[in-house]
């Protein structure tokens, strides 16, 4: 397994991990679970953690790139890159206060600590969902937006 292999693999997590753990604390918020939303809160601190490792791989994965294919637009992977380093940060924000809910509601449940977990979820999920989408970018341009032509038009012979 090489770098740019390990760095695919890893990256799936956080993702996957701040969907669920959104999910699960979002029905716990609805049902008024405590259990449910405990469970949401850990997942989406351990989905926190799970980005280090997706985001300290890149480096690896992007001189192992470059170097196998020299055909690679470093443009293209320099906005992953950028994408990367904001998301990182916005992901480890919404472990940190998944976290420091978890220590709040020790005592006390607040469901202002709840939905603003919640929020900085979505928005650490939009922020790596982008970063996933640049990534597919780099070898995959047929999903890139300045790949897509517009559909031809089919017009029917005129005959005079």
């Amino acid at each position: 397994m090489n770098a740019a292999h390990l760095h695919l693999l890893l990256n799936h997590l956080p993702i996957m991990g701040l969907l669920f753990g959104g999910l699960v604390l979002f029905t716990g918020l609805v049902f008024r679970n405590i259990v449910v939303r405990k469970t949401g809160l850990v997942s989406l601190v351990i989905a926190g953690l799970l980005v280090l490792p997706a985001f300290f791989t890149g480096e690896d994965a992007e001189h192992l790139l470059q170097d196998a294919v020299p055909s690679v637009e470093h443009s293209v992977i320099h906005e992953h890159e950028e994408a990367a380093e904001l998301s990182l940060w916005l992901t480890l924000f919404a472990a940190a206060t998944a976290a420091g809910t978890l220590f709040v509601n020790r005592n006390k449940e607040t469901d202002l600590l709840n939905y603003l977990t919640l929020l900085a979820t979505v928005i650490a999920f939009a922020t790596l969902s982008n970063v996933a989408k640049l990534g597919g970018e780099i070898r995959h341009t047929e999903i890139r937006e300045s790949n897509i032509e517009a559909p031809s038009r089919i017009t029917p012979d005129s005959e005079d």
